[in-house]
């Protein structure tokens, strides 16, 4: 993978981190969602297995509400949507598009933690895989004083070539920097403060491979719920 100090639009960059694992630091929920649904699984869902990991109700609903928000705006997404298998922690294996790949009952940490890592290891190499929360939320029950070491064995779980994309909010801080070492691309998405509105963003892409190489770019929220990408 070859990153040059450039301006770029967020489309381009989907091949670049195919087969990589890719961290998106965020300030805005709304932007992180609209990245996984515009730009994230259509170009991946035509190509690869996209795997996606939904941990609790609450985070099922913001789910739910988004894909079908965007079916509404283009029926397309439903084409979409049905091609994804999903893993769902929660109370119910309720899952209302595409195919659930795997349940586990969310109550006892132990036990989330165990199931997951049985679906992981079931996941071949030449796929994607979505995490739609932090795994912090997973181990944060974990009360055996290893929960460092198994969340990183939770990442060593996963194989070589996967193209794994993990989120977090700017404002969380919790092992941050531990997690942020085991990805080889992040991006950063923070308002853009030198415009005069609260729509426009910029993204810094930081390659951790061999090299330290910037890409960067900037985009706007449209009313009708889109990514518009900016020069």
């Amino acid at each position: 993978m070859e990153l040059r100090d450039t301006y770029v639009r967020f489309e381009e960059i989907m091949n670049e981190v195919e087969s990589l694992r890719t961290r998106i630091i965020y300030d805005s929920p709304v932007v992180k969602d609209l990245i996984i649904f515009q730009y994230i699984l259509p170009y991946f869902s035509k190509k690869k297995d996209v795997y996606v990991v939904l941990y609790s109700e609450g985070y099922y609903y913001k789910f739910k509400r988004r894909a079908n928000y965007l079916m509404f705006k283009d029926p397309e997404m439903a084409m979409v949507l049905d091609r994804i298998k999903f893993i769902k922690i929660g109370l119910d294996d309720d899952c209302d598009f595409g195919n659930l790949f795997g349940f586990i009952k969310q109550g006892d940490p132990e036990r989330e933690f165990e199931g997951l890592r049985d679906f992981l290891v079931k996941i071949k190499p030449d796929s994607v895989l979505i995490l739609d929360c932090d795994f912090m939320y997973l181990i944060a029950g974990l009360s055996d004083g290893n929960a460092l070491k198994r969340l990183i064995d939770l990442y060593s779980l996963m194989p070589d070539g996967i193209t794994l994309f993990g989120f977090k909010n700017l404002n969380a801080q919790n092992m941050d920097t531990i997690i942020t070492d085991l990805y080889d691309v992040l991006i950063t998405i923070q308002r853009d403060e030198s415009t005069l509105d609260n729509t426009t963003f910029r993204f810094d892409i930081e390659c951790q491979l061999s090299d330290i190489c910037q890409k960067f770019g900037r985009f706007r929220v449209e009313s009708g719920g889109k990514l518009v990408s900016l020069r």
